[in-house]
């Protein structure tokens, strides 16, 4: 029996075994809480006297009355001289010790040179790592992703909000609307920016991630797609989204796609318009993204301009950036749609001043004047203790002072 050549495709793998013109592609592997994996294994034929494909089965690696069962069939597809039982425990031992092996070992050295990390849209999309997009339903979140993957896919150097796109080929793939739709909107903000013909690649997806994650990371290695956008985790996930199984799952396949990613979600509910709202379900999706940005709108469904503050709630390698305005006008129902920025921190309406950070809203209050205590806590909706804490730090960082009658006012600089 000869040694296969085993090729790792991330989410999968594919065994060779040459001198039996054998060939079997192992996918959707999963390892069940009770410690058994399952996958699903194709196996083809190069031997000009069969038909390529053999023998499509799922099967336990785990369990030895399935290896007998395939090892039977496999003798009925293709009758040449073949060591099966051998074979087969290759393809089981290796499987598995690879699946639990994960990565190795590495040492880090204090000399080792290491390159800053990379954006695929600054200040957006750090490069090869997952970054989730969270806002209420009709916030514009989805036309905001589109106009992401427009900047990337053109490359748009000169666009109004000023990202700075790294050009890059773009999947979307969409588990809430259609093709029809999603055309549509990239064909309006195309008219409204008067921009040059160009293709986003586009998937319609109705099964979770995680189950078929495989076909998705040989269609990206084919068509040398290097962005991706999830529309949204609600499709795209497995099972409720409060389950952190479910969570870990949907991650897990997130990890397998060899690509920077951007996955559009929804918020939490319940939450005080004054704290900072964090993304649905479990706190998986919050932990497992590098980057986390919440989009937050001040203005009323079927409005012809949308004003909305894009505000940075993660980020594991580099300070917060400061919050986005984004303004979007709509032509008419079917008409040009134009991105504009605007100044969320000084024209934003109260709900997107009430999502800044207190700090922020602190300087704000006092622009008008010295305040107490008290008062500056009931203008920026936090609590006495919280505003008072945070005072006295900008007191030591000299951007604030207190007054003789207890009042509060702002150093000349901070304003």
């Amino acid at each position: 029996m000869s040694q296969p050549e085993i090729i790792d495709n991330r989410t999968s793998y594919t065994f060779k075994w040459k001198d039996e013109q054998l060939q079997v592609v192992v996918t959707r592997l999963h390892e069940h809480r009770d410690g058994h994996i399952s996958c699903e294994l194709d196996w083809t034929t190069t031997n000009p006297q069969y038909h390529t494909h053999l023998l499509r089965t799922s099967f336990n690696l785990s369990s030895s009355l399935t290896k007998s069962n395939l090892i039977k069939q496999l003798a009925e597809a293709y009758k040449e001289k073949v060591d099966w039982n051998a074979t087969v425990e290759q393809l089981r031992v290796i499987t598995v010790d690879r699946m639990r092996a994960g990565e190795p070992i590495q040492e880090l050295w204090t000399d080792d040179k290491i390159a800053p990390p990379e954006y695929k849209l600054y200040p957006i999309l750090p490069e090869g790592e997952p970054t989730m997009l969270y806002a209420d339903g009709g916030s514009g979140k989805t036309y905001v992703s589109l106009y992401i993957a427009m900047c990337i896919q053109l490359p748009w150097i000169e666009n109004p909000l000023r990202f700075k796109p790294k050009f890059g080929k773009v999947l979307v793939l969409d588990y809430e609307a259609g093709g029809n739709t999603a055309t549509l909107r990239l064909k309006r903000i195309k008219m409204g920016h008067d921009l040059p013909e160009f293709m986003v690649e586009y998937r319609r997806c109705e099964i979770p991630l995680e189950k078929e994650v495989d076909r998705i990371v040989s269609y990206i290695k084919e068509r040398e797609i290097d962005t991706v956008i999830i529309d949204s985790v609600f499709g795209a996930s497995a099972g409720g989204l409060n389950d952190d199984g479910v969570a870990k799952g949907f991650f897990q396949a997130v990890r397998g796609l060899p690509t920077t990613t951007l996955i559009l979600h929804h918020v939490a509910k319940g939450i005080k318009k004054t704290d900072d709202k964090t993304a649905y379900g479990s706190a998986f999706f919050k932990n497992a993204v590098r980057m986390s940005w919440e989009l937050i709108s001040e203005s009323g469904k079927g409005e012809p301009t949308l004003k909305l503050g894009l505000f940075n709630r993660k980020s594991n390698n580099a300070r917060l950036h400061n919050p986005i305005g984004i303004e979007i006008e709509f032509d008419d129902p079917y008409g040009a749609v134009s991105f504009h920025p605007y100044d969320v921190e000084g024209d934003g309406s109260e709900v997107i001043q009430q999502s800044l950070p207190l700090g922020k809203r602190i300087i704000n209050a006092l622009k008008h004047g010295p305040m107490i205590t008290s008062d500056i806590a009931k203008e920026v909706g936090s609590s006495y203790h919280q505003v008072a804490a945070r005072l006295n730090e900008m007191k030591k960082a000299n951007k604030a002072l207190r007054l003789p009658d207890s009042r509060w006012g702002l150093i000349s600089d901070s304003q």
